[in-house]
């Protein structure tokens, strides 16, 4: 990049470049301040996203079917499962085996992402309603339950939830 900055010297982005290249000496030679590491319960070659960590539990959004054959459902728009809440045991570098984070969460249509209160006892989470006529947008809303670990109860609608227009994605913070 000198010689071209030498006979270019008004190129800015010649000059970004150059800058950049110096950047990236200085940060490969700094340590190493994290791994990362393939969760391979949790990864498969679908869609996982989303992740909440609390007290050991990753909480995240799959596109994953649930192994029942008798009530095996995909979604018309891409011919994948559906999106559902999963959770699995986090220690330090290994996770459990992904299970349901329930089945009153986990409706017949996509439901996630999910955010939690900061004690996890109350969790605001998207779903698509599963009820949509022929025609009709299919919209997401917010809901609200109550519970922890895979025990959710008291499932209630946002009050702004609508068939016109979606309302989505809560987060606390």
């Amino acid at each position: 990049y000198n010689l071209y900055i030498n006979q270019n010297p008004g190129d800015a982005y010649a000059k970004k470049a150059q800058k950049f290249c110096a950047e990236i000496k200085y940060w490969m030679n700094r340590p190493i301040e994290y791994q990362i590491k393939n969760l391979e319960n949790i990864n498969t070659s679908s869609a996982e996203f989303c992740p909440v960590y609390r007290n050991g539990k990753l909480i995240y959004v799959a596109e994953r079917e649930s192994f029942d054959f008798v009530e095996f459902s995909v979604n018309d728009y891409n011919g994948l499962p559906f999106l559902n809440v999963f959770v699995s045991d986090v220690n330090n570098t290994s996770a459990g085996r992904s299970k349901s984070i329930s089945k009153r969460i986990n409706s017949d249509a996509h439901d996630g992402p999910v955010s939690l209160s900061a004690d996890g006892s109350f969790m605001a989470f998207t779903r698509t309603r599963s009820n949509a006529s022929k025609g009709e947008a299919l919209t997401a809303g917010i809901y609200f339950a109550k519970g922890k670990n895979r025990k959710w109860k008291d499932i209630e609608a946002f009050e702004f939830n609508s068939k016109e227009y979606s309302v989505a994605h809560p987060s606390f913070s």
